[in-house]
C-alpha cells in the first residue's frame, strides 16, 4: 500500500483504471489515497457509476465530456429511485403486443397485415417519441422482434399444418440482409394451435401447442447461418397437463420447464445448448430429457401438486439500438437479465408465485457443462440455488432485462414509505431527478402527445404497480427501496439483502420453505392499475393497459 502512494498520481489513475469496478471500490475502503484519488478523477466516478447504474456507453454517448456522461449516468441511476414520469397516451390495446428495448409493438388496428411500432424515447436520454407502421405483410397468425439488428418474424399460415417464418428488418419490412434466407418453412404434427415466438440474438424460437393439446412441437433455428439447431416435442401420452413452457437465453440456450417423472413431484427447468444437441433426430420429452446440459429444481408446491402450471420468460436488453434512431442514445443498460418462471394453480388463477432467477446463474452452469459432455446434465436442487433467487406473490408479474414489474393491491401503508419525491396520485413533486430543463424539451417538437406525470384522477386506485430492479448485487445502496436489511458494511453504507421471499415463506404453500437473499432496488411508481391490467416493460418505463376499448398508458422516465 505504501508504494502505491509512492507512485505518481497519472500512473495510479491509470491503474485504477484497469481494474474491475467492484475491485477499486473495495479499494477505497481500506485506501486512503485511493479514495482521494477517485475523488478527483472525473474518468474513475464515470466508471464506477456505469457500473453502479449498470449501463454502457453507445457511440451516440461519445461526442460528450466525461464530465457532463457522468452527470447524465448519475442522473439515470436516480432517476429510477425517485421518477418523474412523463404520460404518453398510446391507442388501445389489440392483437399480439411484444416489446423490446424501448419500442412497444402491435398489430395495427383493424388491419391485420400492418404492424404499428412505437419508440417511446426517454426524456432523460433526450430522445423523444417516434412511431412507424409496416404495412403490406403477409397475413400473419402471430409475430415477435427483437431489437438485435432490427430484426422482425412473421409467420405466415400456408396451410393448416404448415407455416413459413419470414425474417424481415422491422424499419422498412423487407428480407433482412444478414438472414441466410429470407424465410423457412415449418410443418406442424397436428392442426394450427397456438403458436410462440420467441428471438435470441442469433436464435430463433418457434413452440407450437397443437389444437387439442395433444403435441407440443419447439424448432430452435439460426437465423444467420440458416440451420435448424434443435427439434423437440412433447407427445400427450409424455406429458403432464403443467402447462409446459419455453424461451431463450443468451444465443445458445433453451429453457424449457418440464415433469421429469411425470408424477407431479419434480417440476424442473431444463436447459439446452442448442450448439451442444443431437441434430440427425427429433428430441423428446422427457425421455432425451438427458440431453439437457442442466436441470434446476424448481419450487413445489405443497397443495398444488396436481394444479399447477409453469410459465418461463427472459426478455434481455438489447445492447444495439437501430442505427438512424440513437440519437440521444447516450447509454444503454447491460445488468445480467433474470429468468421469470411464473407458477399459478391451474384452476385458481389468482394463486400466483413469480421465482426469478439470474441468468448468470444459468450461463454459468451451462458452460461448465461443456467441459464435461460425456456426464448427465448436473441437477441442481432448490436448495443449492435458492438463496440467488427470489420468489414473489403476484399476480401477472412482467419482466424486461433485470426489471420485473407487478400490480400489488394498493394499501395506505404503501404511501408511508414512498419517497418525498411523489405525490399518491402519481404526479411528481418539484425537485426530482430530472432537470426541468429535460423536462420542457420532452415536451416539445414530436412528443407533442405527452403530458409530465400522470393524469390518475380518473384511475382506480386498487393496485399500484412496483418495479423491482436486480442489478448488480453488492452496489445495491439503502434508500428505502428494499424490504429490509441485514446490517452495514464497514464504510457506513448499507447494503440490503432480502432475507425472507415474501410471506410466502411463512405460509406453508411450498412444502420446503427456503429463504432466498438475492438484493433489488424497489421503485415505487406511484401509477394505479386497475384491476386485470395488462402491463409490459420497456427500456426506460412501463406501458399500461386497461382493456381494448380503452387508450393505453406510458410512463416513461
Amino acid at each position: 500500500m505504501a508504494m502505491f502512494t509512492d507512485l505518481p498520481n497519472e500512473l495510479c489513475e491509470a491503474i485504477l483504471s484497469a481494474l474491475n469496478p467492484v475491485v477499486i471500490a473495495r479499494f477505497q475502503r481500506v485506501c486512503r489515497a485511493a479514495r482521494a484519488l477517485v475523488r478527483s478523477s472525473v474518468a474513475l466516478q464515470y466508471k464506477l457509476a456505469c457500473f453502479r447504474a449498470g449501463v454502457v456507453d453507445c457511440p451516440a454517448g461519445l461526442r460528450s465530456s466525461t464530465a457532463e456522461r457522468l452527470v447524465r449516468v448519475r442522473g439515470w441511476h436516480a432517476a429510477w429511485k425517485r421518477p418523474r414520469w412523463r404520460h404518453i397516451h398510446l391507442p388501445p390495446l389489440t392483437a399480439h403486443p411484444c416489446t423490446s428495448g424501448p419500442v412497444f409493438a402491435q398489430r395495427a388496428a383493424q388491419d391485420p397485415t400492418s404492424i404499428a411500432f412505437f419508440l417511446l424515447g426517454s426524456p432523460l436520454r433526450s430522445a423523444g417519441l417516434h412511431s412507424w407502421t409496416l404495412t403490406g405483410l403477409p397475413e400473419y397468425i402471430t409475430f415477435a422482434f427483437d431489437w438485435y439488428l432490427d430484426l422482425l418474424v412473421v409467420v405466415e399460415r400456408t396451410d393448416a399444418r404448415h407455416v413459413t417464418l419470414h425474417f424481415l428488418t422491422c424499419t422498412t419490412g423487407h428480407p433482412h440482409p444478414l438472414a441466410a434466407s429470407p424465410s423457412t418453412c415449418v410443418a406442424l404434427s397436428d392442426d394450427l394451435g397456438n403458436l410462440k415466438l420467441v428471438i435470441g440474438g442469433s436464435l430463433v424460437l418457434c413452440q407450437h401447442i397443437s389444437r387439442y393439446g395433444r403435441w407440443i412441437e419447439r424448432w430452435v433455428f439460426d437465423w444467420r447461418g440458416g440451420s435448424l439447431l434443435l427439434s423437440l416435442v412433447t407427445t400427450e401420452s409424455d406429458m403432464r397437463m403443467m402447462g409446459q413452457d419455453s424461451t431463450l437465453l443468451d444465443s445458445r440456450y433453451l429453457l424449457v420447464t418440464v415433469d421429469v417423472t411425470n408424477d407431479a413431484k419434480s417440476p424442473v427447468l431444463a436447459v439446452f445448448d442448442c450448439y451442444n444437441v443431437p441434430r440427425d433426430r427429433q428430441l423428446t420429452l422427457p425421455a432425451d430429457i438427458g440431453s439437457a446440459s442442466i436441470l434446476l429444481d424448481l419450487p413445489l408446491l405443497d397443495w398444488m401438486k396436481w394444479a399447477a402450471i409453469y410459465r418461463v420468460d427472459c426478455r434481455p436488453f438489447s445492447h444495439e439500438a437501430l442505427p438512424k434512431q440513437t440519437r440521444g442514445f447516450a447509454f444503454r443498460p447491460v445488468a445480467p437479465p433474470i429468468v421469470h418462471v411464473s407458477i399459478r394453480h391451474i384452476e385458481h388463477d389468482w394463486i400466483r408465485y413469480d421465482v426469478l432467477i439470474p441468468a448468470m446463474l444459468i450461463s454459468i452452469c451451462g458452460a461448465l457443462a461443456r467441459f464435461r459432455p460425456l456426464l448427465p446434465p448436473p441437477r441442481l436442487s432448490w436448495k443449492a440455488y435458492a438463496s440467488r433467487c427470489r420468489v414473489i406473490s403476484a399476480d401477472d408479474g412482467v419482466v424486461q432485462g433485470h426489471r420485473h414489474a407487478m400490480a400489488a393491491p394498493a394499501r395506505e401503508e404503501h404511501w408511508d414509505d414512498v419517497p418525498n419525491d411523489f405525490e399518491p396520485d402519481g404526479q411528481p413533486a418539484t425537485g426530482g431527478a430530472q432537470d426541468d430543463e429535460d423536462s420542457e424539451d420532452s415536451e416539445s417538437g414530436e412528443d407533442g402527445g405527452a403530458s409530465d406525470g400522470g393524469d390518475s384522477s380518473d384511475e382506480e386506485e386498487g393496485y399500484t404497480i412496483e418495479i423491482r430492479h436486480f442489478a448488480w448485487a453488492p452496489l445495491v445502496r439503502s434508500d428505502g427501496d428494499v424490504d429490509n436489511n441485514t446490517g452495514e458494511v464497514p464504510d457506513g453504507v448499507e447494503v440490503h439483502r432480502i432475507v425472507n421471499a415474501s410471506s410466502v415463506s411463512q405460509e406453508c404453500h411450498f412444502e420446503e420453505p427456503v429463504p432466498t437473499a438475492a438484493p433489488y432496488l424497489k421503485t415505487w411508481t406511484g401509477i394505479c392499475a386497475a384491476e386485470g391490467s395488462r402491463l409490459f416493460l420497456v427500456e426506460d418505463g412501463i406501458v399500461v393497459s386497461e382493456g381494448s376499448k380503452k387508450p393505453m398508458r406510458a410512463y416513461i422516465i
